[in-house]
């Protein structure tokens, strides 16, 4: 419980997007109501997860979302507070960003290296 309420800022929303909507328009529309507050974490072909700041109130999330919910055929949705879960696969994913980057930098620098240093 410790983890989630340090490190899990905010709301998680998941949303479906029905056959006739699109994605994109999801997206331009998140982007429009909710600006900065409001970031594209996951997208799975019609599934899209966004980490919501926690300074949205509750009633704009759910008053925009059921406004556009037709006209973007947005199927479902849901707003939860981030899950222990998310938070350890946002650190999964932080720490192997991290490995990544530091592996590429060593490997880049070690090109320069003489030779006998590899052994």
């Amino acid at each position: 419980m410790f983890l989630c309420c340090r490190y899990g800022e905010g709301y998680t929303l998941m949303l479906r997007v029905g056959n006739m909507g699109s994605p994109p328009e999801v997206a331009t529309f998140m982007a429009a109501a909710f600006g900065q507050s409001a970031i594209l974490t996951e997208q799975h072909l019609n599934q899209m997860e966004y980490q919501l700041a926690p300074t949205l109130p509750l009633s704009i999330i759910f008053r925009r979302l059921q406004a556009a919910k037709e006209t973007l055929d947005i199927e479902d949705y849901s707003v939860s507070q981030t899950t222990l879960d998310q938070v350890t696969s946002s650190f999964i994913l932080l720490y192997q960003t991290n490995l990544t980057t530091s592996l590429s930098l060593l490997i880049s620098r070690s090109r320069h290296l003489p030779w006998y240093l590899y052994f």
